[in-house]
């Protein structure tokens, strides 16, 4: 699995829901969103911070992957486009 470089060198998540300033998605993904998701990434793994989503691997934080239209955009990471 090809990773974005993490946002934390050795952030520990172990007894934690959610880092701080993240907050855990539990409510249904987008579609977009669950289209880029890497490869062992679950649902469970996905991550909110202000209008980016972020995912947990390996106890570590990364960005998820722009979309096309995100990339566009201008974005670096899967980040909700302005309506």
């Amino acid at each position: 699995m090809s990773k974005a470089l993490p946002l934390t060198a050795a952030l520990v998540l172990s007894g934690c829901s959610a880092p701080g300033g993240y907050q855990v998605v539990d409510w249904g993904l987008p579609l977009a969103l669950a289209q880029v998701l890497p490869e062992g990434v679950t649902a469970e793994d996905i991550l909110l911070k202000g209008d980016c989503y972020y995912y947990r691997y390996e106890e570590e934080i990364y960005p998820l992957p722009p979309t096309e239209a995100q990339r566009q955009a201008g974005l670096d990471r899967y980040c909700e486009l302005p309506q």
